[in-house]
């Protein structure tokens, strides 16, 4: 009776450690973060975005969409009158690049 408990036991652990193996490996991405910046930076100049009026993307993947989200935020900007530097309303934008295909999907204005 005991080695059938643990022999049980010895396959239900093999048979966990093979499906979180598994498991691992689809939700880790195919692409690196550099390929990503590089995808999103090419759509978003193809889109007329000039990349010198943002800051240097951040960008994140989404193992549950496996999409990663590359967001722009906008250079501040210097007012003349305050001496201030600021954040125009609406002045970023994000790219979502499909990680299985390599290929950004679609672009999200700032509002």
């Amino acid at each position: 009776m005991k080695k059938v408990i643990l022999l049980l036991l010895a396959a239900g652990l093999i048979l966990l450690f093979i499906v979180g193996y598994e498991k691992s490996e689809d939700e880790a991405p195919r692409l690196k973060e550099f390929q990503v910046s590089k995808i999103a930076d090419a759509y978003a100049q193809k889109e007329g975005y000039d990349l010198k009026e943002f800051l240097d993307p951040a960008v994140k993947y989404d193992e549950k969409t496996q999409e990663w989200h590359v967001f722009y935020g906008q250079v501040p900007v210097h007012d003349e009158e305050t001496g201030k530097l600021f954040f125009a309303p609406g002045k970023h934008f994000d790219i979502y690049v499909d990680d299985k295909t390599g290929k950004a999907v679609r672009l999200t204005p700032g509002g």
